[in-house]
């Protein structure tokens, strides 16, 4: 019995001496490694990573900061955590971390500065940032949970519980300041409360951003994504119940280039704004999910309004820097106490195309979409409008009838869309120019899609609704392909283009394609020579059916080459492609035939 206590004695022994293992950090320049033995790190003072130089953390380390010091990196910093042994950067203490005016309860974050060095092998995964704030009166900038001043990837990190919401603080949970290229994917950023916004890029450059499978959410007061003249791709992203106020909004747009697909964007509520704002830039709104938003104030301004998209030039930059293209799009119950539920334009170019629009309801007017400002062109092309609603129409009037609301606009194009009136009942408003053809619009009662929200109402979720279209759609084969500046895939990554002629909405349907018994086709077409380097030949076996359609994907699933075949054989120049395996799709209206081809340069 004796000996057994012994040994209970010498395990608990053992553990409390493993629990309490700390190392205490007193000076600034840090490199070399810190163990999981040596977990966790007390910082008592602002830290850094000298130029030339490179820390290792491993996996499971606590690095805790005792006040409001700041870690500063102009070496390498590798930090790869481990999904069940991430690495976290917190504060030892969070008692004041509410009060963003005092300095206790925080600390100063993680700044990647410019890189000094040759090689640069920072890595950062798996690690959580939390507590961080502002944590000064006075105006002191450059306080951020995590600053990015070069090139780097973050991938599974998680930042929450930071705060910069002082009125003269920086504001912002995460800046990307330049310095190079920057991708970010899988993180989770949440619970943050901000003066300006959670995830501020303002590069000034054209070095590409590309922010991919991260989850916003439950972020306050300012934006949750400001994208400031800078060059960025937003895709398969969630960003849903953040709340903004003043003229911010979930994701705000101001210059260069952005491109926004495949997102789902949903439940986000601001003061004056769309949850997508744009004030200028090249934009390319395209796949999104864009459901029950909705803002507070029906006072708004000339900038402000829409409850799904919103989008303008008002910045004084020159005019052709400034463009739209909303398309395959689900726009579905959103709403605005002002104009615009589910688009608003203003003062600018939109080209509108194969989107949903359904049931989006504004107090003032424009259901659907709201578009004002002599220098506006709204072109309006394969779109379904259904279920859209205004607060304050009148039975029996235009007013009850329209989907889309004019100001005075210069120009609109409107063809070929899916209404529930006919033109100019659906239209309400004046516009300078009214070009090309009205007259092939699609006029139903029902659309017939799948399981579609049934109210014009923000709180009716869209979000487990199915608006596939059904066989029966009356927006089968209705578009037109001319000018509608289609993508080779649908909302739903259906190929465009399955019929006589293009769906109107985001969806194309497959029909007997897709459908049919005949799905692979044997030796359909060959292609050779196979590896290629140059020309790609390749050559029908059968005469019959006349039209092929040829792509060719890559192993990100992304089509790389679209061609249309009409003769028995063609070649396809394909030095402009990466070397690699690649995937050619052959469709007709026998089936699909999928052969793998090497690129060998």
């Amino acid at each position: 019995m004796k000996s057994k206590l012994i040994l209970l004695a010498s395990i608990l022994s053992v553990t409390l001496h493993t629990s309490i293992a700390q190392t205490n950090i007193t000076t600034a320049a840090q490199s070399g490694t810190w163990t999981l033995n040596g977990s966790p790190y007390i910082i008592q003072t602002n830290i850094n990573v000298p130029g030339g130089q490179s820390l290792t953390i491993e996996p499971g380390v606590h690095v805790q900061f005792q006040q409001t010091y700041q870690f500063d990196i102009a070496g390498s910093l590798i930090t790869k955590g481990t999904a069940t042994l991430p690495i976290y950067f917190q504060a030892t203490d969070t008692t004041g971390w509410y009060n963003d005016m005092i300095t206790t309860g925080g600390w100063h974050g993680v700044h990647f500065n410019q890189f000094q060095g040759t090689v640069d092998s920072s890595a950062f995964v798996n690690c959580i940032i939390q507590d961080v704030k502002h944590g000064v009166t006075g105006n002191w900038n450059g306080i951020e949970a995590l600053f990015v001043n070069r090139t780097l990837k973050i991938d599974s990190c998680q930042l929450f519980h930071n705060q910069s919401s002082y009125n003269m603080a920086e504001g912002v949970t995460i800046l990307i300041h330049g310095g190079g290229s920057f991708e970010m994917s899988h993180c989770t950023i949440h619970d943050n409360l901000n003066r300006v916004c959670a995830l501020r890029i303002g590069t000034g450059t054209y070095e590409p951003i590309n922010i991919h499978h991260c989850h916003f959410y439950n972020n306050s007061v300012g934006a949750t994504i400001w994208m400031l003249q800078s060059n960025v791709l937003f895709e398969y992203n969630q960003v849903n119940n953040n709340t903004s106020i003043y003229d911010m909004s979930a994701i705000r747009i101001t210059g260069f280039r952005a491109t926004l697909r495949h997102n789902t964007i949903h439940h986000n509520l601001s003061e004056s704004e769309a949850p997508i704002t744009s004030f200028a830039g090249i934009v390319d709104i395209d796949a999104n999910l864009i459901c029950n938003n909705h803002h507070t104030s029906g006072n708004c301004g000339l900038v402000d309004g829409g409850g799904g998209i919103h989008v303008m030039q008002n910045d004084g930059s020159n005019w052709d820097s400034t463009r739209y293209i909303l398309r395959n799009n689900i726009i579905a119950n959103n709403y605005s106490p002002y104009y615009g539920g589910g688009i608003y334009v203003y003062n600018t170019i939109a080209k509108v195309m194969n989107n949903h629009i359904i049931n989006n309801g504004a107090h003032y007017g424009g259901g659907g979409i709201f578009a004002m400002g002599p220098l506006t062109e709204l072109h309006m092309q394969n779109n379904l409008f259904y279920g859209n609603c205004n607060d304050l129409a009148q039975a029996g009037t235009v007013s009850e009838t329209h989907d889309i609301q004019l100001s005075a606009i210069h120009l609109i194009t409107y063809r070929n869309n899916w209404v529930e009136y006919s033109f100019p009942w659906n239209v309400m408003g004046t516009a300078t120019i009214v070009s090309g053809d009205t007259a092939h619009n699609v006029i139903g009662s029902d659309p017939h899609m799948i399981n579609p929200t049934t109210t014009c109402s923000y709180l009716d979720s869209a979000l487990n609704s199915d608006f596939n279209l059904q066989n029966n759609s009356s927006c089968i084969d209705a578009g037109d392909s001319t000018g509608s500046l289609h993508t080779p895939k649908d909302y739903a990554g259906n190929y465009r283009m399955m019929g006589t002629s293009i769906d109107i909405g985001a969806f194309e349907q497959p029909g007997e394609i897709i459908n049919s018994s005949h799905v692979n086709v044997e030796n359909e077409f060959n292609v050779y020579p196979n590896p290629v380097s140059g020309q790609l030949v390749v050559e029908k076996q059968h005469l019959s059916p006349n039209n092929f359609t040829l792509f060719v994907i890559d192993a990100f699933g992304r089509v790389v080459l679209h061609f249309e075949m009409t003769g028995s054989k063609t070649q396809l120049d394909v030095q402009s492609l990466a070397n690699g395996i690649y995937l050619a799709e052959l469709i007709s209206a026998n089936g699909i035939e999928r052969v793998k081809i090497l690129v060998q340069k």
